[in-house]
């Protein structure tokens, strides 16, 4: 990553539109008074398809969601299938590096710039995405909530705007957490001390410090951002730990249990996303031991990219692509099962996988077919069948998991890649918002 491209010392040259406190007052307002509506894009080029929703999804409205069965549903009854992207920035880099329209690859770093973000989220829009997954800043940044970048907003009232800006274009905003204090050196499996790596020491002490940062009554996600119709949480991204001596993943999921307790006790409804050990593949252990979360409104998260190595979390060793292939391995109970979710009527979605751009160049060289491209499309037919949700890695073009060609030689946004228009394609042939019983 280039940590000092044009732009790096700029001043914010725009402030937030709407402060924190008219934020709460907007949506009041929208969730009082919103009116069915009905969203048509036009095609501006030929990437882009049409959306249409039915119910209230729409243009400046995106209304809370709750679970039946196993499907996501509105405040009107209608089914609600998730499916967009991941943005990661936000991570190691204060402004979240939202590319303004035409400009290269380097610029927007350490620039918060709100023109940029409605632009992207417009472009997204296009695309057919209801759902940013959007990944917060390491805890240590968010709960210092600073000004990093010296243009008169935190990043607390920065992801206030983003949640806002997405809610006026009826998306959705799955909040999910990487890192505890450094971001850059990896993930840990377990959120708080002693599980987390030295340098992070200190930050979350215990699991208390981590339900508290979720579900507190002051300084938490939910407390910041609860009052937003369309942001979901996912509490965090791959818990993996796992010892023979002792169970770290029970730990893990007694700690989230009582965070949804804790959320539902003071009322805050919102969708929580949950992955089971081992990046919510390891369904059949869970379901086995009896951890499911008890409480309502409980999505399971999977991750499922296709590397060829074996591994507990790669299932495509020998290149599987083939849509055969790809629906005996990912509902196999015991590989990435999908299959114990369905047999135990919980809702699923697929908050990561990817087009590897780099597989799929050296695989049409070889074989005269991009087979990661068609494993890809595989992945969102099997989804569509089941009426999973989907948000693709990612949004941004400076590597090789990704649905754009190279920024290096194209201005933002770029044409899509062979990747991107399978995206573009599953989403056009995937069940659309269906009304309710």
């Amino acid at each position: 990553m280039n940590t000092s491209p044009r732009g790096y010392h700029d001043k914010c040259r725009e402030k937030m539109e709407t402060s924190r406190s008219s934020l709460v007052i907007l949506t009041a307002i929208i969730l009082i008074g919103t009116v069915g509506l009905s969203l048509t894009v036009s095609s501006l080029d030929s990437a882009y398809i049409k959306i249409a929703s039915s119910g209230s999804v729409g243009l400046g409205y995106a209304p809370p969601l709750h679970v039946e069965g196993t499907h996501i549903k509105d405040d009107e009854g209608n089914v609600v299938y998730l499916r967009g992207v991941n943005k990661p920035h936000h991570i190691g880099v204060p402004g979240g590096w939202w590319h303004p329209e035409g400009s290269m690859n380097d610029y927007g770093y350490r620039l918060w710039l709100p023109d940029a973000v409605k632009y992207n989220l417009d472009r997204m829009r296009s695309f057919g995405f209801n759902t940013l997954r959007l990944f917060l800043p390491d805890v240590q940044r968010w709960l210092a909530d600073q000004d990093e970048i010296d243009c008169g907003v935190t990043a607390r009232d920065r992801f206030a705007y983003i949640i806002d800006q997405a809610n006026r274009r009826g998306m959705y905003v799955m909040l999910v957490t990487y890192a505890v204090g450094d971001p850059y050196g990896g993930q840990t499996g377990i959120p708080w001390d002693p599980y987390t790596k030295p340098t992070e020491r200190g930050i979350l002490t215990s699991p208390e410090d981590f339900i508290n940062y979720w579900a507190g009554s002051v300084d938490s996600i939910s407390a910041e951002y609860g009052h937003f119709p369309n942001v979901i949480y996912e509490l965090w991204n791959e818990p993996n730990g796992w010892s023979p001596e002792f169970d770290m993943h029970r730990l893990y999921f007694d700690t989230c249990q009582e965070i949804v307790d804790r959320l539902r006790a003071k009322g805050d409804n919102h969708l929580v996303v949950y992955q089971f050990n081992f990046w919510g593949q390891d369904s059949a252990q869970a379901v086995a031991q009896g951890q499911i979360l008890n409480g309502t409104n409980i999505v399971y998260g999977i991750h499922a990219y296709r590397k060829l190595s074996t591994g507990f979390t790669y299932y495509f060793p020998n290149g599987e692509y083939l849509y055969e292939d790809v629906r005996r391995i990912m509902l196999d109970p015991n590989l990435v099962a999908m299959q114990n979710l369905v047999d135990n009527n919980l809702p699923g979605i697929i908050t990561e996988f990817g087009y590897n751009s780099v597989q799929g160049d050296s695989e049409l060289s070889t074989y005269g077919e991009d087979r990661e491209a068609i494993w890809f499309g595989n992945i969102m037919r099997l989804c569509n069948e089941l009426d999973y949700g989907y948000t693709v890695f990612q949004w941004r073009s400076d590597m090789a998991l990704t649905i754009f060609e190279s920024n290096n030689e194209y201005p933002w946004v770029p044409p899509l890649n062979r990747g991107g228009e399978e995206l573009i394609r599953a989403i056009a042939e995937g069940p659309e918002y269906a009304p309710g019983p």
